[in-house]
């Protein structure tokens, strides 16, 4: 590629990067900023980061709950099932536990209450009846909107996952903030899907209306347990092994290490066959996942689209053949070849300038030597050789040969081509004359 073509295509690219770069320092901007619940800071009850949760469990014991840690989720439910129903569990991280303990929190004590953060497909294995409807690119501080039961927060900055409810739900959930807070009761335990982690975290909690909305959510009963999950949980211990297919009583003894829960198939909406599996033609529409993609991506790629659109009709050098007018003024010759010249010199475009000049002086040339206005360079070069013999190969590498590769060589070559004509025309050209 040559050095004008490379300059051409930069021309062409170089447009294109601050876009580049400025989407690219915009989605690493945005990834340093995420939280990480893997981070051990992440809503621990006791860490006073801004990621941390110590001032939540200050303002939630300020209003006379009891808070409670623990790290696994079997030592949580048991706990649970020790107090009964006046009870809270708090999950900041429902991804990191595991599917077989997502699938018995409902088995919770009857009144107790479940509050995820932020869940996403998980939230499928915790309670069936509600489902994710999409994800923000980021949080929106959004109104609890009319008959929202579940706070007395005003505007909070909650909405980011939204949820949606499924056809076979058999209670009707409530929906408030935009559907970024949903609370749905499913065996008689009350969940509640948080779509942000904002109004839980210390650097987030005097922001709007936070504070209020998340003291609302954790203090609906004397006792909060909050589990502080970090990286997702092992498996329930496989020995001993006890099934309990409903929620113990109140009051009742605490079921044993390695007690496995078995939620009990009573929701309605799918009727099962002989063998105890759905019915396929009975099952419920639910509703495809959320796209991978953020919201803005549509709009971004058209945005780009468009600016390509833009800069090509920009750097077109014409839409159409030229259109060819009268000048409104006699220019003479010199001062239309210093211009044009001007214009290759800053083009750098040694080639197309001496080029031009080849043209003339072939012009010049074939009239001078009674040559007719077609002859190719075989005829030409024929008749030089005649006029001046032994300079063959010298006058066809003046008139057809390379593009100078420097300003220096341009210049020689310009020269030899005036002395070329001057020398079989007989005359020399007047620069002043008008053409």
């Amino acid at each position: 590629m040559t050095p004008a073509k490379k300059r051409r295509a930069l021309r062409l690219v170089l447009p294109f990067v601050p876009v580049v770069a400025l989407i690219a320092v915009t989605l690493t901007a945005h990834a340093v900023e995420q939280t990480d619940p893997a981070e051990p800071a992440y809503l621990a009850p006791t860490s006073p980061g801004a990621t941390g949760g110590r001032d939540l469990a200050e303002l939630l014991r300020q209003r006379g709950v009891a808070v409670l840690t623990e790290t696994r989720t079997g030592d949580a439910l048991r706990h649970m099932d020790r107090i009964g129903s006046d009870v809270t569990l708090f999950v900041p991280a429902p991804r990191y536990v595991h599917p077989d303990y997502r699938k018995v929190v409902d088995l919770a004590p009857d009144g107790a209450t479940v509050v995820l953060v932020e869940p996403g497909s998980e939230l499928a294995d915790f309670v069936p009846p509600l489902g994710v409807l999409d994800r923000r690119w980021a949080t929106a501080v959004t109104g609890p909107g009319p008959g929202c039961t579940l706070t007395s927060a005003g505007p909070a900055a909650v909405t980011r996952t939204r949820f949606l409810k499924h056809k076979y739900s058999r209670e009707e959930p409530v929906f408030c903030y935009d559907d970024g807070l949903a609370q749905l009761r499913y065996n008689d335990v009350e969940f509640i899907a948080v779509g942000s982690d904002e109004p839980f975290r210390a650097d987030r909690l005097a922001e709007h209306d936070n504070s209020r909305l998340a003291a609302d959510l954790l203090s609906r009963h004397k006792t909060l347990i909050w589990l502080d999950l970090h990286a997702p949980e092992a498996a329930p211990p496989d020995e001993p092994v006890v099934v309990v297919t409903a929620s113990p009583a109140p009051g009742a003894s605490p079921a044993p290490p390695g007690t496995v829960y078995q939620r009990p198939n009573d929701e309605p909406g799918a009727e099962a066959d002989d063998d105890g599996d759905p019915d396929p033609g009975s099952l419920p529409d639910i509703p495809p996942p959320p796209s991978p993609f953020p919201d803005w991506t549509f709009w971004t790629v058209l945005l780009l689209l468009l600016a390509g659109l833009l800069l090509a009709l920009a750097k077109g050098r014409r839409l159409g053949a030229p259109a060819v007018e009268p000048l409104p003024v006699e220019v003479r010759g010199a001062e239309t070849a210093l211009g044009r010249g001007r214009l290759y010199q800053r083009a750098r475009a040694r080639g197309p300038a001496l080029e031009t000049l080849r043209t003339g002086a072939r012009t010049r040339l074939r009239a001078a030597l009674g040559l007719p206005p077609t002859a190719d360079r075989e005829q030409l070069a024929d008749a030089l050789e005649a006029r001046l013999p032994g300079r063959r190969a010298q006058l066809d590498d003046l008139l057809y040969g390379p593009e100078p590769s420097s300003d220096a060589e341009l210049h020689a070559r310009a020269a030899e081509l005036k002395t070329l004509v001057d020398t079989v025309t007989g005359t020399r050209i007047n620069e002043g004359e008008h053409r």
